[in-house]
């Protein structure tokens, strides 16, 4: 199987590295601003639009105009360009989808620039010691400790509050069979993060926001004592306290969703979990910041990508009534209030908790749409991942390329 995966690593760079790449991240955001200009004002003159290699053009005459623009490379110059071109293209999608809100694209400020990338052929990587060095045109080079293996389509360079860090796009193949094991179904809820049907479940997160709430306090503007000055030193110095804090809470919830859905896939590598509609779901104002702590979202795409990577199968079904059913006789409650944690069938007797009650229809939901694809399809050496039909034959079991969770304590 041919996978394109996303690795990131963090990058060391000099003191003129960091200017340079300040410098070329200021001329990226005003490129994107004349590349969003040079379109409209081409709407409103012809009525037509332009398109990507038009846009090329105009950079090319640019930087014969601007010397000092030639000194980068022209992989990682057109980022701005393609940018904008994948905005446009994104806005006139959901035009036609008739979405509320379609998002036209806007004027970016200099804080909202903050990477580039550069495909395959605009960058070198030479090694460099124990270390790899990433070199782009007119740039300082990057050094990483690794670079990951197969072949690198593109890298991204992404400027935080904290590090800097590239991300390389690499497309491999490896070698996979699909899992013998059974299904597992899982719930999503608050009170429990997730709920498996063998009876497993995870606490519900909250967010530890205290520091970033003390810095938050720090960046106060009015007319009172101790307050700050817009944009002054002591703002700035606060800002950047407070960018990093949000950085921090970021990247520990995100660890955390890491290791639970590795620990998921180790062991039960055949899913079937809930189809939500969470931007409905947030409307809910009282439920809203509960429900987005939980990063369902998140949770749902890392675990549909180890599961393909490890040989197994992700079945998403319809949440409708999956938590009003009866697991055992199969009847539907008419309501079911969110304080009611037991469910209590008073048809057959069925005492559960409502979560695990749910996760059991959720599971008998995806069998049967498993089995039904099956026999559509008319041969067994089939599997359905992430919403699509794979012919397996002739792959020997390989080990698959998930590594597993080590120092987790977290029991599935």
């Amino acid at each position: 199987m041919l996978l394109k995966r996303t690795y990131k690593e963090t990058a060391k760079v000099s003191k003129q590295g960091h200017t340079a790449l300040e410098e070329f991240l200021l001329f990226q955001q005003q490129l994107y601003n004349a590349a969003l200009q040079e379109r409209e004002s081409y709407y409103r003159a012809t009525g037509d639009s332009i398109d990507l290699f038009y846009q090329y053009n105009s950079l090319t005459i640019v930087c014969d105009e601007l010397p000092e623009y030639e000194q980068y490379g022209v992989g990682a110059t057109r980022s701005a360009l393609r940018r904008i071109d994948r905005a446009f293209k994104s806005f006139f999608r959901r035009v036609k989808e008739k979405a509320k809100k379609p998002g036209y694209p806007r004027y970016k400020s200099r804080n909202r620039m903050r990477s580039f990338d550069c495909p395959a052929g605009g960058f070198t990587i030479r090694e460099s010691g124990n270390r790899w060095a990433v070199r782009i045109k007119g740039l300082e080079p990057f050094i990483v400790k690794s670079i990951p293996d197969g072949k690198i389509k593109e890298i991204r360079i992404v400027k935080t509050a904290k590090r800097i860090t590239i991300q390389f796009v690499v497309e491999k193949e490896i070698d996979v069979t699909p899992s013998d094991a059974p299904f597992v179904g899982i719930d999503f809820g608050i009170e429990s993060l997730i709920t498996l049907s063998n009876g497993k479940n995870i606490p519900g997160r909250k967010r530890k926001l205290e520091r970033q709430k003390e810095r938050q306090r720090k960046l106060r503007v009015n007319a009172s004592k101790g307050s700050k000055q817009k944009w002054s030193n002591s703002y700035k110095k606060a800002l950047r306290s407070h960018s990093k804090e949000c950085q921090t809470v970021k990247e520990r919830e995100l660890g955390f969703m890491h290791m639970l859905t590795s620990a998921i896939v180790s062991k039960h590598p055949n899913l079937v979990i809930e189809d939500l509609r969470i931007t409905n779901m947030v409307k809910n104002h009282s439920l809203a910041r509960r429900i987005l702590e939980q990063s369902w979202g998140t949770f749902k795409r890392l675990l549909e990508y180890k599961a393909e990577s490890a040989g197994g199968q992700v079945v998403t079904v319809s949440p409708r009534n999956t938590s009003r059913a009866c697991s055992d006789c199969g009847s539907v409650k008419a309501t079911l209030s969110l304080s009611e944690r037991v469910y209590k069938c008073s048809v057959c007797g069925l005492q559960i908790d409502r979560d695990l009650n749910a996760a059991r229809n959720i599971l008998m939901l995806g069998s049967a749409s498993v089995s039904a694809a099956y026999e559509a399809v008319g041969f067994e050496d089939v599997v359905y991942i992430n919403g699509d039909l794979h012919r397996w034959g002739g792959i020997e079991r390989s080990q698959n390329s998930m590594r597993n969770p080590h120092n987790v304590e977290i029991s599935i």
